[in-house]
């Protein structure tokens, strides 16, 4: 990467933070980016603690930081399409974090939702806390993670935990942030850990938007505890469900997607048949378009099916 590169990646790093209001500070927290203080005062070497040599700090960290504020350095062979699935959540994460409204999104696997969230955190840095649930996640490790996206560090009892969580998000509405919660892959928490979600949203309802996004095993999940004797899951059923909105099923012709290329009726008819979502559909056709690119030979079904190791029968 030449020195003209990284420059340009610096400039438009200021530009993020001034757009966005953030520090230097938030930004090397958010992006993991190592080396971020050297970089932005034009120092594009570091001093090994232990040798004391001079080394160049690596192309991947000015990567990571352009990746992290949008800024595009190689070409991109699989462009953003703003999909109506897309539109719908960021349009529901704006309303949620200006109102501070719970929301429950559900959609089918692969049809963007992730992705979505992440171009909203990068659009929205400040105040907009993700948190990525799993089937391990039980109540202490939600309330670390959030912690975590909180970038506080705090030991002692749950309780004691989502006290400091709730002040410190009333104090950034007090500030004026606007802050948000969203737990993506909702529909990995287990159903003894919505008691903890439960408990969040009983600390900070009305502080900041809280939104749960997930498939449709997220709701099959709520029913099944708020049809249980627990004690206010009911309610709390009862009010993210005030909130639901559903996605669009995926549209499996990937009209929106494929329009704008030129592509023989035989490779039109293997994507469709090889893909079963808009993420399967990127993995398939990003590295098929720069495989072509870079040995500079049409996308034909032929070259497809050879790059993706899919065998063509008679």
């Amino acid at each position: 990467m030449t020195k003209e590169i990284k420059d340009y990646v610096i400039e438009a790093a200021r530009i993020y933070m001034a757009e966005k209001g953030i520090s230097q500070n938030e930004l090397q927290g958010r992006s993991g980016v190592s080396y971020l203080s050297s970089m932005m005062n034009g120092v594009y070497t570091y001093k090994n603690s232990r040798s004391g040599e001079i080394g160049n700090i690596a192309d991947k960290w000015f990567q990571k930081l352009a990746d992290h504020i949008g800024y595009k350095i190689r070409k991109d062979y699989w462009s953003t399409v703003l999909t109506t699935q897309f539109k719908t959540i960021v349009a529901e994460l704006k309303g949620a974090k200006e109102d501070a409204r719970i929301r429950m999104i559900i959609g089918e696997t692969g049809c963007g939702k992730s992705y979505a969230i992440d171009r909203f955190r990068k659009g929205n840095p400040r105040g907009t806390y993700v948190v990525t649930c799993s089937g391990q996640t039980c109540q202490s490790s939600l309330i670390q993670r959030i912690l975590y996206a909180l970038r506080m560090d705090c030991r002692g009892n749950c309780d004691y935990l989502l006290g400091r969580i709730s002040a410190e998000i009333r104090n950034q509405q007090l500030a004026g942030d606007k802050p948000i919660l969203i737990l993506d892959e909702a529909e990995n928490l287990r159903l003894p850990t919505f008691k903890a979600v439960k408990s969040i949203y009983d600390y900070l309802k009305g502080q900041c938007g809280i939104v749960l996004i997930g498939t449709d095993q997220l709701l099959d999940k709520l029913e099944k505890m708020s049809g249980k004797n627990t004690e206010g899951m009911p309610q709390f059923y009862d009010r993210f469900s005030s909130g639901l909105r559903h996605l669009r099923p995926i549209d499996h012709t990937f009209t929106e997607f494929l329009s704008s290329l030129t592509l023989e009726p035989g490779l039109k008819d293997l994507i469709q048949k090889s893909c079963r979502s808009y993420r399967g559909l990127a993995d398939y056709m990003e590295p098929a378009l720069r495989k072509a690119d870079e040995k500079g030979v049409p996308l034909t079904e032929d070259f497809f099916r050879i790059i993706h190791d899919l065998p063509k029968y008679e």
